[in-house]
């Protein structure tokens, strides 16, 4: 995602909460789903990159600005769907994918699909990912496992069971102690590059489980142009944080997430999408979503200044959805609306609304020319997890994005304009190609002065690829070019008894946006990558001008560079039984 404009992943280390933001929206604002069921921790909102292996993914919806927030209870900001590998293989078919990288990062994937007849298949995959982190306490392991069995009876059903299961276990320094230096200085800069540096928490560790099963149903019985899905899901997750001690707090009540606690969500998600064909040029599309999510999870109260006690909450939240496409000729016209309750109490449902447009202007062989809208009133309520019987009044922000995009023979660009209670950007992108070259482009340019974000961020790839040996070498070679301007920080303190022990936050306290640790900096990556016969196998020259910066307030974000860490990635995928 940190290729695309407007996002952000603030990097703590491979392995690490690498936590993703959307134009100044926080992970906890985003709805990230794998196959359409939602992959955000019910207790705190947030993503962990780790609970899916990047082997999984086929491919990631991103959802328009406008309609993100009728999808979920995260999606304010902005809505991902990871839609993961699902081909239905005749004949039986495995993979293995092996990657090295820096600091010891180890990782393994292996699958197999096994087709028992041409109405039933199996899929099954385990894979491991490992590092010793560069820093004190940054070390990592992920042990994940899940499988599919999908089963076609007809035409008109598809039925699919899956199961995911992974094991984390990962240190979490928060960052090294940098607060106060001057990160001018080269000798500082040296200092903090030494494996040896000062970090924050020299001991503090989590180990957590996660327990995922679904039953999905698909089925077109309403005819082919429709399809109705129903999602019966449940998510247990257990996390164990060791490793440090939290001494009671001066207040006399106050509410801790335990050193050990689990969280529960049993869901249903209800899909219903049907288009109706009026001629060539005109047809209407409606799509319809209900879904119910059913939380348990312990908080541990504080009492008083000795003595804690754990209690067990409970919350239900449903909604009900819908967006409505109109096509005709060269106008797409779309409403959409969102109602959404706590059903644990007696608030009112929150309603939000949206609508967004596109127009093609010109569209002719060599030349397209469009131009899109769109805007949305989306209303929630702040939910506090740790004491949930609060009933905290609506609040509310307004979405507007605008632009156009044009295609001119091997031109591809789009401009467009966003802008939020919270903030304002202009992002610019652009495609081309000459003969076997390609460059894309990808520029977000922040219009006002709302910290917490990135004034300008730069994203280019500059690739070559072409078909040697007689067609036997596929070879693509490129470099990843990118430029991050100045932060400007938050000023904000996290209670380490709420935030630290679950993911780290502790790099977040005590800093002043005079403190900022980045200046403007160039990052350069040089990749080559290669198929032959079954097998890919690419390899990456990482930040190759050795550039030295920060993008958490923790650690220098890409310190690749040098003769040690230069190349610093390989990977080989290899097709072994087809």
């Amino acid at each position: 995602m940190n290729e695309k404009s407007g996002f952000f992943v603030n990097n703590k280390g491979l392995g690490q909460y690498n936590r993703i933001s959307f134009n100044n929206f926080n992970d906890n604002e985003i709805g990230f789903f794998r196959d359409g069921i939602q992959l955000n921790n019910s207790l705190f909102g947030i993503f962990d990159p780790e609970l899916i292996s990047i082997n999984e993914i086929e491919k990631i919806e991103v959802v328009s600005n406008t309609s993100s927030f009728i999808y979920g209870v995260n999606s304010y900001g902005k809505a991902i769907n990871i839609i993961t590998k699902d081909k239905f293989e005749p004949k039986p078919f495995s993979q293995l994918r092996y990657s090295q990288d820096r600091s010891g990062s180890l990782f393994a994937d292996v699958s197999f699909t096994i087709p028992f007849s041409n109405k039933f298949n199996f899929l099954i995959r385990a894979n491991n990912h490992s590092g010793d982190g560069l820093y004190t306490n940054s070390d990592f392991s992920a042990w994940r496992a899940n499988g599919r069995m999908s089963w076609f009876p007809s035409a008109k059903w598809n039925f699919k069971l899956d199961f995911d299961y992974s094991k984390i276990s990962r240190g979490l320094n928060n960052g090294l102690v940098f607060l106060g230096r001057d990160l001018s200085s080269q000798s500082v800069i040296d200092s903090l590059r030494d494996p040896k540096a000062s970090v924050v928490d020299p001991t503090g560790r989590e180990e957590n489980r996660n327990y995922n099963a679904s039953l999905s149903a698909y089925s077109r019985i309403f005819g082919n142009n429709s399809l109705a899905t129903a999602q019966l899901y449940y998510t247990h997750y257990y996390r164990s944080f060791g490793g440090k001690d939290f001494p009671f707090t001066p207040l006399a009540s106050s509410f801790h997430v335990d050193d050990k606690y689990n969280t529960q969500r049993l869901g249903l998600n209800l899909t219903f999408n049907k288009r109706f064909v009026f001629s060539d040029n005109q047809s209407v599309e409606f799509t319809l979503l209900n879904n119910y999510y059913n939380d348990n999870y312990d908080i541990n109260l504080q009492t008083d200044s000795l003595n804690r006690n754990t209690s067990e909450y409970n919350i239900g939240i449903g909604f009900l959805s819908g967006k409505i496409d109109y096509y005709l000729n060269k106008i797409l016209l779309s409403a959409m609306a969102k109602e959404e309750k706590n059903l644990s109490n007696s608030t009112e449902p929150n309603f939000s609304y949206g609508g967004e447009g596109k127009l093609k202007l010109i569209n002719r062989n060599n030349f397209n020319l469009g131009i899109f809208a769109g805007a949305n009133h989306v209303v929630f309520r702040f939910n506090d997890n740790f004491d949930p019987d609060i009933i905290y009044d609506k609040l509310y922000y307004n979405n507007y994005e605008a632009g156009i995009d044009f295609k001119l023979e091997n031109i591809t660009s789009l401009v467009a304009f966003n802008s939020s209670n919270f903030y304002s950007s202009v992002k610019f992108n652009l495609i081309t190609g000459v003969s076997k070259f390609t460059l894309k482009s990808e520029n977000n340019f922040k219009v006002n002065s709302f910290s917490g974000s990135l004034p300008f961020f730069s994203k280019n790839d500059i690739s070559y690829s072409d078909k040697l040996f007689k067609n036997k070498l596929d070879l693509k070679i490129g470099v990843n070019l990118k430029f991050i301007s100045n932060f400007q920080y938050y000023s904000i303190y996290y209670p380490e008894t709420l935030w630290d022990r679950f993911y780290g936050y502790g790099s977040f306290t005590n800093l002043y946006e005079i403190s900022k640790p980045s200046n403007n900096k160039f990052i350069a990556d040089l990749y080559i990558g290669a198929r032959i016969g079954h097998a890919n196998v690419n390899f990456t020259l990482a930040n190759i001008f050795n550039s030295f910066y920060y993008d958490t307030f923790m650690f220098p974000a890409d310190d690749r560079g040098g003769l040690g860490n230069v190349i610093s990635r390989f990977t080989i995928v290899w097709d072994f039984i087809n």
